[in-house]
């Protein structure tokens, strides 16, 4: 994980950041049992591209998972509009 994250701080296409993310995002939900980094993951994806569905729909899940009402209310949201 730390050389994806030591690329990630290199790569300045958004359209490859996003492809890092969500690897990132995907590797710490579903095999590492990581889901509060796989948060932070996704949420920056969202910073990017705020419409990315892939995204929106991993966060959703992942605050259901976890139990953030309040961020998962404000995703829901954000979806919404």
């Amino acid at each position: 994980m730390k050389v994806l994250l030591e690329v990630l701080e290199e790569i300045y296409d958004y359209d490859m950041k996003v492809d890092v993310l969500h690897l990132l995002g995907s590797t710490y939900d579903h095999h590492l049992d990581m889901p509060r980094k796989a948060i932070e993951a996704y949420q920056a994806i969202l910073e990017i591209n705020d419409s990315d569905l892939i995204a929106l729909d991993a966060l959703e899940g992942l605050f259901n998972l976890i139990g953030d009402w309040e961020g998962l209310v404000d995703l829901l949201a954000m979806k919404v509009n």
